[in-house]
């Protein structure tokens, strides 16, 4: 077993040459020393911090290694992803009768290269036996990253339904360049930009558009994380017509075992031209408890 653990640890604090080695130690209770390894063994790390001097740090005091996600029903498929699938049902009985129902799955994975990103969600809402929400949305987006590079290149499909938009289904694609602006261990914000074909169906209209806005990922403890993005896009056919999607999502780790999380969000899209009668706003919001597997 001491063997087995050595080699766990010698393969995360590898050294990137072979005469000095600089790693960043992530201890139990989670705060991280970064300086230059002098000594590796099966009991302790010893390393030079640039204010401390030398540290000697205990494996026990290390926070190991995590296992790898496994793929789902024995494969490989997802395996190492983060994966979410989230519930929430609420529902008034009394002098109006309503029933709230939003189901979700999201899953997204990272490494030095490539940047992983899926998402699904059902609404469905009703008031006094009237449908009042029915809309569901999948997307999927890749990132291409370079460890020594701020820039990226990227990729992202979605495809949405809904009972009470101008349209009833659209697909969408688009690509372009991104640019991290922060890029820190709790703090991310990125500014993406590039060109989107739009395909709506029931008018059966088509949209060359530009795309730009920025995203942010904060995690602001062990426990608790937020996302954000606002979207422009400008149409080029038909000319001047234009959407705005903003979106906010929240997320709260309550237990560990079994992973439960709170989650609450909310998305706006703005669109200029829409029929008349027809509101240009459509939000959706959601709050539901999802289970990490």
């Amino acid at each position: 077993m001491r063997a087995l653990r050595l080699s766990w640890w010698i393969l995360i604090l590898m050294p990137t040459s072979a005469l000095a080695e600089t790693a960043t130690i992530e201890l139990a209770n989670g705060d991280k020393v970064t300086g230059e390894v002098v000594e590796r063994s099966d009991e302790r790390i010893v390393l030079v911090h640039d204010l401390f001097g030398r540290m000697e740090i205990p494996l026990t005091r290390v926070k190991p290694p995590e296992a790898p996600k496994p793929g789902l029903f024995g494969t490989e498929f997802l395996a190492g992803w983060t994966r979410t699938l989230s519930l929430g049902l609420s529902g008034q009985e009394g002098n109006t009768r309503t029933t709230d129902i939003v189901a979700a799955l999201d899953a997204d994975a990272e490494n030095e290269t490539r940047r992983w990103a899926f998402e699904a969600r059902y609404n469905f809402s009703t008031s006094e036996g009237d449908t009042t929400k029915n809309n569901a949305m999948v997307g999927l987006g890749r990132d291409w990253l370079f460890p020594e590079s701020r820039w990226f290149p990227f990729a992202r499909g979605r495809f949405d339904y809904d009972e009470f938009r101008t349209w009833n289904l659209r697909l969408q694609g688009e690509g372009g360049v991104g640019y991290e602006l922060v890029r820190r261990e709790s703090f991310e914000l990125r500014a993406r930009t590039g060109p989107s074909v739009v395909q709506e169906w029931s008018e059966d209209q088509f949209r060359a558009e530009w795309m730009v806005g920025p995203e942010l990922a904060w995690r602001l403890g062990p426990s608790q994380s937020i996302e954000a993005g606002n979207f422009f896009y400008y149409s080029f056919t038909p000319w001047e017509e234009f959407r705005n999607l903003s979106t906010l999502r929240w997320r709260w780790a309550l237990t560990e075992d079994p992973a439960l999380s709170l989650l609450a969000g909310v998305e706006n899209e703005y669109q200029s031209d829409v029929d008349p009668g027809s509101e240009s706003n459509a939000l959706r919001d959601y709050t539901s408890v999802g289970l990490d597997f």
